[in-house]
């Protein structure tokens, strides 16, 4: 696994069960090695922009040095 990857963590629901939800790494935090990851819950329609499985990734890294 890399920084920005998503992945799909296990997250309890509030009646118990787990479901599988989709988060973003952000940062790889030492001694151990954890991870920091960014989820997003709720997205409203025609608001949000939605990132699916197999939508394209898109590296921020370079133009945000530029700013």
């Amino acid at each position: 696994m890399n920084e920005g990857d998503i992945v799909l963590a296990p997250v309890p629901q509030a009646d118990g069960r787990i479901k599988n939800r989709p988060a973003v790494l952000l940062r790889r935090l030492p001694p151990f090695g954890d991870w920091l990851a960014g989820m997003h819950k709720i997205g409203i329609a025609g608001h949000d922009q939605f990132v699916e499985i197999g939508d394209a990734l898109v590296d921020l890294g370079a133009d945000a040095e530029k700013s």
